[in-house]
């Protein structure tokens, strides 16, 4: 195909779906991949243009699983829609089973945009095609003079696409034998991805119309650990395919010998030709490969394309009331980023003041500085987005190495790499993630050396058994950070509120990664039961011991899916132990707990600020129980101490 060109009007209007059948109206049905509205948003000077005059030809295919459902029905003509008010096209339109092959029935009309029409064209064919029982499919379309720069051959800008279906040729350049030249039409502007639907409808009609139950199960995406108990919240994409509205479905789950139907009832009816994307609820009846099925439309039985397989550890009540769980949360950043310091001063910390301790927090930094080895976390990053470098984002988080549907909206997670969580809307991410039913527990402590120079860490746990599959095992992992770690290499704009935040350009990085004492993702654990792994780190004198903690987090293995690491449970521990009532060392300085209340004091302090676990800033007064970390600015310069309120 030469000289075509697209174009794009980007509209505010959002359709909510895609069509794939055809929508009933009495005795008269329209077959085509529009949704219900489309007719109703074609928008003047906007669709397929020419950089010079030429004659087009577009078809449209319907294969015979389409048709089959309609067998008997007459096509009549065809619906067109036109996108230009300044000029008309003289249309000849075609019913074929081939592109290239003979007319079936044809016809011939013009096509305009009006006030009246709304751009909407009916052309009838010359005479009747009856769709047979056994059939080919079949091609419809038309073909029409273009003028130059005028766009008026319009395709949805919303909506699925659907591959194979959209053919385009241009007369004046013929193929190597002079035969017409049909390649799929694509989008230009969408990477070269298929081009949405032509506004192309057979006109059907029929003395009786057979109600059709046809809903497709398209996607499906879900959490990967579920209480056995309790269902968790699933991501379904599906299409009304029939010629019914659906107002409820029926839901069975199978796992080996087990099963379970449960009706659910639509929030509003999914119209024909719409698809639609819901919250719907998932069944773990144990751990293993499972599937979900939608078997009944409207307590009819569904003939449709609609099973999908998924795989989840089923975690009974029992085993997670054994276990305390905490979410990790990792988030990614560089100094050659200034959103680095505004995303996690101005979106992260607000929201994640509500949860205390429960979240534990860990900051990695890639392409700078503070970069572990070979950037390993932005290779890190890639692998957990299934190698697709487009899909990772800087700065950004991991909940928990999770795709969590609640949070997302989305049927086919791109990346567990989320760029953005605002405060508004931290909980809707947080709160699914510690409502996750946890089977091991994991507790790490740490011993310093009387120098200073190493320290012992010890991670104790316990992985209950018959949650695992067969033949899978729970991975170790254990980082060092350092909080109040200063840089004035960060990258800043030239900008009043950056410059008034953050004088001179010095930032203070916390919860940084400083140093991993296991393998990349984690030291395998055979079995279930209790595991003991001890580690000495080496510390290196340019870190402050007093600022630093150890973090250690089971989780399942690489292999498991590049979207579900699975984060089972997290722990954290100061480096040194935390002192309460002692004096700073090499400073005027004391900290005193009275009253669940902090109170730093002392000639050598100009300032000091209070901090919560997960690094939110509190102002140090009546206390929740739980561990704090006080930054005491002297002199000498910034120190921190761990302070537990109990």
């Amino acid at each position: 195909m030469k000289r075509l060109s697209t174009h794009l009007l980007r509209s505010f209007i959002v359709l909510l779906s895609c069509c794939f059948a055809g929508q009933a109206y009495g005795e008269t049905m329209m077959l085509d991949y529009l949704t219900d509205e489309a007719w109703s948003y074609i928008y003047p000077y906007d669709g397929i243009s020419v950089n010079e005059n030429y004659r087009i030809g577009v078809a449209v295919y319907f294969p015979p699983e389409k048709l089959q459902n309609y067998a008997g029905a007459r096509i009549t003509g065809l619906d067109l829609g036109w996108s230009s008010p300044e000029v008309n096209g003289e249309v000849e339109c075609f019913l074929r089973t081939t592109l290239t092959g003979e007319n079936i029935t044809a016809g011939s009309g013009t096509l305009s945009y009006t006030k009246d029409n709304n751009g909407k064209n009916n052309v009838p064919f010359d005479s009747e095609f009856v769709i047979p029982a056994e059939n080919e499919g079949i091609y419809v379309g038309y073909y029409v003079d273009m003028v130059k720069d005028k766009r008026c051959i319009p395709y949805m800008v919303w909506g699925a696409n659907y591959p194979g279906t959209q053919f385009i040729t241009n007369l004046s350049f013929p193929d190597d034998n002079g035969n017409e030249d049909w390649t799929e039409l694509l989008d230009e502007s969408n990477g070269g991805a298929p081009t949405r639907p032509l506004y192309i409808s057979a006109v059907m009609e029929s003395d009786d119309f057979e109600d059709i139950y046809i809903c497709e199960l398209n996607d499906f995406a879900y959490p990967h650990v579920i209480s056995t108990d309790t269902p968790g919240s699933a991501q379904m994409l599906v299409t009304n395919l029939g010629t019914v509205e659906i107002e409820t479905m029926d839901l069975t789950y199978r796992f080996g010998d087990k099963e379970l139907t449960q009706n659910f009832v639509m929030p509003e009816p999914l119209l024909v030709d719409q698809y639609y994307m819901m919250m719907m609820p998932v069944y773990a009846l144990g751990s293993g490969v499972h599937t979900v099925e939608i078997t009944k439309i409207n307590d009819e039985p569904n003939n449709g394309n609609a099973i999908k397989e998924y795989n989840v550890l089923g975690v009974t009540p029992e085993v997670s009331e054994r276990h305390t769980r905490r979410t990790l949360l990792e988030y990614f950043g560089c100094e050659n980023d200034y959103n680095t310091p505004k995303y996690y001063d101005d979106l992260l910390l607000p929201g994640l003041k509500k949860y205390g301790d429960r979240i534990v927090l860990l900051n990695h930094h890639l392409d700078d500085q503070f970069m572990l080895y070979d950037d390993e976390f932005t290779w890190m990053l890639v692998d957990f987005a299934d190698g697709d470098i487009y899909s990772v984002y800087i700065p950004c988080v991991l909940i928990d190495r999770s795709f969590i549907p609640l949070s997302v909206y989305s049927g086919t997670p791109s990346t567990p790499a989320q760029s953005v969580f605002y405060p508004d809307f931290a909980s809707w991410v947080y709160d699914p993630s510690l409502a996750t039913p946890t089977f091991a527990s994991v507790e790490v402590t740490s011993t310093l050396s009387q120098d200073k120079t190493t320290a012992d860490i010890t991670v104790t746990g316990t992985i209950s058994d018959g949650v695992l599959t067969e033949g899978e095992n729970l991975f170790l992992t254990v980082y060092v950070a350092e909080d109040n770690v200063w840089t004035n290499s960060q990258e800043m704009p030239q900008d009043y509120e950056f410059l008034a935040k953050y004088p001179d350009g010095i930032y203070y990085h916390n919860n940084l990664t400083r140093d991993r004492l296991t393998d990349k993702y984690g030291d395998e654990i055979e079995g279930a039961g209790d595991f003991t792994r001890t580690f000495t780190l080496e510390l290196d004198p340019t870190w402050n011991v007093d600022n630093m903690k150890v973090v250690a987090l089971l989780n399942r293995g690489i292999e498991n899916d590049s979207f579900d690491r699975n984060v089972i449970n997290v722990d954290d521990t100061k480096l040194a132990p935390a002192g309460i009532g002692s004096t700073i060392d090499g400073a005027d300085a004391r900290i005193t707990v009275a009253d669940k209340s902090i109170v730093v004091s002392g000639e050598g302090v100009i300032g000091y600020q209070v901090f919560s676990a997960s690094g939110a800033q509190v102002d140090g007064k009546s206390l929740a129980p739980g561990i704090y970390f006080v930054a005491i600015r002297t002199a000498e310069g910034v120190v921190s101490k761990g302070v537990c309120i109990k």
